[in-house]
């Protein structure tokens, strides 16, 4: 036993650790140590209310701002619990076995030590409601061999699963996505940040995947509200800012998405990610200096990320630069080798560079790596107008057929030069 116990405790403590450089270790630096164990009570009996009576669940219990009196009330009768089954430990070894079990399975989690942002959490309970299963199979089986009406064994548990049934059926319909769910989290805990803010990301999400510009400005809209919210619930949890600079980039707003990144710099976040939306921003608005400052803090800070090369490629190809843009590219496809648009672009540096035998290669892997039917066909019409340039009529020709069979429009001197079919 002593081996399972010593691996149990290790992947505990490797939980704690994970935590601690994550988002979800949360700081409840206002209670004391005394109000934290007051709250770890209040915690278990919170537990054992959920584990008989599985109503107003929640996927996110936040944390108290004081301790109240409730608490100290459920605090006590944890307290009494834990000094009863300890006290007949050996007249009801197996019940007192069970609370335990239950107990100690739970430790980690009753904030004693801050680990996540909610209060108490049903996910982990799987394990621990075992020692409190244990203790109702008992009684279950003690009272059934004194109880003379044996239907009741029958029929109570049967309805009772039906129950389970329903309300598990109820509660499915509430986890259909992430909006959905954190939608049923804010009508229950409106002034939780969290909430707001993990519903704005998943609009965002909905907004980034959405090509009709009307429709995205309307999803953009409603994350935008839910990270005003968010941002003043908790004006300093820097993911928000990120999130919503990253919305006002994307509509042009560069002033307040610069604001918002900078705020989230300002907060401690220097990570590659916010340094290179700094400096995105800063090149938008013509601070050119500064930008190339912040893409070179962004490399520095973090090698395994290619965005900065991206971004600033990016901003060099705007500004006609074809030369640096290009050198940024072949940086970033180490990152990623498969990025049909990088492609294209860096063909496109080497085309206006006039390096045309080239510009025809890595059109060639955009073609290969296309995003989709529409940016494959400009693929194949810029790859077709490169191998016309230097000369290579024939393999020009195919390309810009295939091209107009995915609904390109071809210039005219290039259907009279090909003899091209048009409707």
């Amino acid at each position: 036993h002593i081996p399972l116990f010593a691996i149990s405790l290790c992947f505990g403590l490797i939980t704690l650790t994970s935590h601690s450089v994550s988002v979800a270790m949360s700081k409840i630096d206002y209670l004391s140590q005394f109000e934290k164990i007051i709250m770890a009570g209040h915690s278990i009996q919170l537990y054992l209310v959920k584990f008989i009576f599985p109503v107003d669940l929640c996927a996110l219990y936040p944390m108290p701002l004081s301790i109240d009196g409730k608490m100290y009330l459920s605090f006590l009768f944890t307290a009494t619990l834990l000094f009863i089954s300890f006290r007949y430990r050996k007249k009801y070894p197996k019940l007192s076995f069970g609370f335990f079990f239950f107990v100690i399975n739970l430790i980690l989690i009753l904030q004693i030590v801050s680990v996540g942002a909610a209060m108490i959490a049903e996910r982990y309970t799987y394990v621990p409601y075992i020692g409190l299963s244990i203790i109702i199979g008992i009684l279950i089986e003690r009272a059934y061999a004194k109880w003379k009406n044996k239907a009741l064994f029958l029929y109570a548990p049967m309805i009772f699963l039906v129950l389970l049934s329903i309300l598990t059926y109820n509660r499915t319909k509430i986890w259909k996505n992430t909006g959905t769910l954190f939608t049923d989290v804010l009508i229950k805990e409106p002034n939780q940040q969290l909430g707001w803010g993990k519903r704005a990301f998943y609009l965002k999400k909905r907004g980034d995947s959405i090509v009709d510009n009307d429709e995205q400005y309307k999803m953009y809209s409603k994350a935008l509200r839910d990270f005003n919210k968010a941002i003043k619930l908790d004006p300093n949890i820097t993911i928000n800012r990120n999130g919503r600079g990253d919305i006002y980039f994307k509509r042009e707003a560069y002033d307040k998405a610069l604001s918002d990144f900078t705020a989230g710099y300002e907060l401690g976040d220097s990570s590659a990610l916010i340094l290179t939306n700094m400096a995105t921003s800063m090149y938008k608005l013509n601070q050119k200096s500064a930008a190339i400052e912040f893409y070179n803090k962004a490399i520095k800070s973090d090698s395994t990320f290619g965005g900065p090369y991206y971004n600033r490629g990016v901003d060099y190809f705007s500004d006609k630069q074809y030369a640096k843009a290009l050198s940024d590219f072949e940086k970033y496809i180490g990152f990623d080798s498969t990025n049909g648009v990088v492609f294209h672009t860096m063909a496109s540096c080497l085309k206006r560079l006039e390096r045309y035998d080239e510009a025809v290669m890595f059109y060639g892997k955009a073609i290969e790596f296309y995003p989709s039917e529409r940016e494959l066909a400009i693929y194949y019409f810029d790859r077709g107008l490169s191998n016309y340039l230097i000369g290579n009529l024939q393999d020009s020709k195919s390309d810009i057929q295939n091209a107009q069979n995915k609904g390109y429009d071809i210039p005219d001197f290039l259907v009279k030069e090909f003899d091209l079919q048009t409707e």
